[in-house]
Order: C-alpha cells, then structure tokens, then sequence
C-alpha cells in the first residue's frame, strides 16, 4: 500500500512551497523566536487564504473537505523551512476532532473559524508521559449544575495559548471531551529545547467546561484523531530531513579544501549516502502511514508506529550530520542548521518517541507483553 499523490494534490504542496519560502522564510521565524515566542500572523492569514486550516474541516463548514494528504503535504513543506505555527494543534488536531464528533452544534460553532484561520484551537490529550492512553487521562470532569467542571492539570499541551481548548477528560459515564471556559485556563509554558513548537502544561482545577459529542466513542475518534497527528509529524519531520540533505550536499559542492570540494571526499560522500538512503525510506515510511489512514486500513496504526520510529531517527540523523558536514560553521547560532538539529529532537518526543512506538508496534505483533503484564 502506497500512495500516489494526484497532480491536484502536488500542484497544492508546490503553492504551498511557493508561499512558505516567499512569506515565511527561517529568517523572518528567528525575528518572532528572538523578540519572544510566538509566530507569524501575517503568514497564518495567509496560509488561510490558501485554504492550509481548512483541509481536514468539510465544506458545509467553511472549510476545503479535503483530506489527511493535503494535510501532510502541507505539513512537509511547513517542515522544510521550521514555519512555526500552531497548525497541528489548530488545523489537525482540533479540526479532526471536532469533526469526528460529530456534534452539529459545536462544529457550526467552532469549525468556520478555524478553518479560517480566526480561531485558534489546541487538544490537551496527552497523559504525564507525553503519550495518547486513554487509561492515563490526568484530567477529570463532574457534573456541575447544568454544565460540567474539569480537575486536574493537562501536561504537554501544544499551544496551549489558544483561544479554544478542547480537553479530553475521565466521566463517570467513560472518557468525554470538553471546551474549556477561558476564564480560570493557567497556562505554565515549559522549557523547550525547540521554541518553534512551544509546550505548557495547563491547569484545569474548577474550570467550567461545555462537553462536546456526548454520544461520540471519544476513544476511537482519538485513535483516528492521533493517527491523523502523527501522519503529519512524520511528514513535517520529513520535510526537515529533506532540506537538512540539500544544504548538507549544496555546501559540500562549494566548500573547497585542500584544494577540492570537500564532497570529494570519501568520508563526505558517504554521508551524504547515507542521508539520501534515509530520506527516501522516511518518504516510503510516511506515504505508507498517509495511504492506510486515507483508506481506514486495518494496518493504519502499525504504520503510524512504524513512521514515527523511524522518521524521528531519521530527521535526528540528517540534522546531525547536516551540522557536521558544515564543520565549525554549523555549530554556531547564525548558522540555520542548529535549528534543525532541536527541531528533530523535540518532534522525535512529540506523541511518542522511537522507543515507545516500537514498543507499541512489538506489543501489537505478539513480540512483545502488553503494559502491566
């Protein structure tokens, strides 16, 4: 199973591409990250006006109804050049969500704006070791009046900032999921490696909350929902590895040493191999994942484990050897290749590290004892 694009569907990344070099370059990311963490408005907006939030949002709610392939393709190229945005909290996560609820009322609500660009949503879903597990959920929610009321703290929230916060909580009635009211919401920013993909944890303790699909199985929506995530994390880890290889082998050609391009050299050419061989098994790996969650095959979360293994080692590796093969250039701050090195490692952790997922996928193929056993 693999996937093959549609010309439409290449025409849409290469916009993207254009956009993104022209209107969101890593020169104009390091002015929002040195003056304080944040990101680009001017490039969201834009972003919107391609259509980039609305990809995974239907059109009866103002949004492209297309699917998790664009999704991916775009994330790719917002990998490439490290754009920093709340995308996968905003456009991935939330919007999935919300959709595979189902609940009318709230995706009339919520899913214009996002797919606009105007609102910004996070999901705060993940347990106290930065993993999806249903049986882990740190936050509560108990019935209060007429409404309900969240307990407890979300650790590892992207974008916790947003103007919505959708919390997946435990009921007495099994997992539901809720809007969090913005009045009482503590934000702790934490201390990332990678400040393009800022983290917090968010205190809930009494924060009134409105509870969305009620009906839904919260459970399978965020099975899909996660998948949908890590499709496009791979790909954006994709997109970084990608572009460290092209730096890596354009300075190569123009660094002369000793009178010859350094590329000359065996020791150079051989890790330039090395990261092709990479970049192109980390594609195989990602289009794989994109192709089973595209078609709902039963093997989707066994290819989610298996990408985000491998991407997360490949993107480390590219990034690594992208600041070695610039030598004492690559070490410094002006040089952009640091910042691939501390994106790679902070997107390797995100949802799940190499160890995790292939400890998932070892459990899901009998090699392994489930946890607790």
């Amino acid at each position: 199973m693999m996937l093959n694009p549609t010309g439409e569907q290449l025409a849409f990344k290469a916009e993207v591409r254009r956009f993104l070099e022209r209107s969101a370059p890593l020169s104009r990311t390091r002015e929002f990250l040195e003056a304080s963490p944040g990101y680009d408005t001017a490039a969201w907006d834009g972003l919107g006006r391609l259509g980039a939030q609305g990809l995974l949002i239907p059109e009866a709610y103002g949004g492209a109804g297309a699917g998790v392939v664009e999704a991916a393709l775009t994330s790719e190229e917002m990998g490439r050049v490290l754009y920093a945005s709340p995308y996968l909290s905003s456009a991935v996560l939330a919007a999935r969500l919300l959709a595979g609820l189902g609940d009318e009322r709230a995706m009339k609500e919520h899913l214009p704006g996002i797919a606009s660009g105007r609102t910004v949503a996070t999901v705060a879903f993940l347990d106290d070791r930065g993993h999806w597990n249903p049986c882990r959920i740190g936050v509560r929610a108990e019935p209060a009046g007429t409404g309900w009321r969240l307990l407890g703290r979300a650790p590892f929230v992207t974008d916790a900032a947003a103007s919505l916060v959708l919390v997946v909580a435990a009921t007495p009635d099994g997992l539901g999921v809720f809007a969090a009211d913005g009045a009482g919401r503590r934000v702790e920013p934490l201390e990332c490696l990678d400040t393009t993909q800022p983290l917090s944890r968010l205190d809930l303790e009494g924060v009134a909350a409105d509870r969305i699909g009620a009906d839904a199985d919260v459970e399978a929506v965020m099975d899909d929902v996660v998948r949908v995530a890590l499709a496009c994390v791979t790909a954006a880890q994709l997109g970084g590895a990608e572009r460290c290889l092209e730096t890596a082998v354009a300075y190569a050609k123009a660094r002369v040493q000793f009178g010859r391009p350094i590329g000359a050299f065996q020791a150079i050419k051989h890790r330039c191999a090395d990261m092709y061989i990479r970049v192109q098994s980390a594609r195989s790996a990602v289009h794989h994942l994109v192709e089973a969650v595209r078609t709902s095959a039963p093997e989707a979360a066994d290819a989610a484990h298996l990408a985000k293994a491998y991407c997360s080692e490949t993107a480390f590796a590219c990034a690594t050897d992208n600041v070695q093969i610039h030598g004492g250039i690559g070490f410094t701050w002006e040089h952009d290749a640091h910042l691939y090195l501390k994106r790679a490692e902070a997107s390797g952790h995100l949802l799940g590290d190499a160890i995790h997922h292939r400890g998932a996928l070892a459990r899901s193929m009998g090699l392994l004892a489930e946890e607790g056993e």
